[in-house]
């Protein structure tokens, strides 16, 4: 029996206020366990037509819906484009086995719930 593999992501920062039809930024941490292989990070948006979300970290320099993280804390950064308030962010790490079974998964929210235009 190997070592446990162990996830977790928490918020870093979460604008109180949104710009409509802009990129927003949202930052996430992600800290993986040297015991975590084939992890991935993701972004949700509620409700899911209010905009787009793509991530990016120091590793991964273009954007996109879901991306890589290694061992390690990362930091992650939701490019959140508004299009109508309150919108919810929802940034998913999940980490699988080689059978592709979850081992580790965990996700952080940030509500951004007053846009100006």
């Amino acid at each position: 029996m190997g070592l446990r593999c162990v996830c977790g992501i928490s918020v870093e920062i979460c604008p109180v206020l949104g710009i409509v039809d802009r990129n927003n930024n949202v930052d996430f941490l992600v800290n993986v366990m040297e015991a975590c292989e084939n992890c991935t990070v993701s972004c949700a948006l509620s409700p899911a037509d209010a905009g787009r979300c793509l991530l990016t970290s120091p590793e991964v320099t273009i954007p996109a819906e879901i991306i890589p993280v290694g061992p390690g804390v990362t930091p992650v950064t939701a490019i959140v484009f508004i299009q109508s308030c309150p919108i919810t962010v929802t940034v998913t790490v999940t980490c699988l086995d080689e059978f592709g079974g979850i081992v580790c998964s965990d996700s952080a929210e940030c509500t951004i719930s007053r846009c100006v235009a």
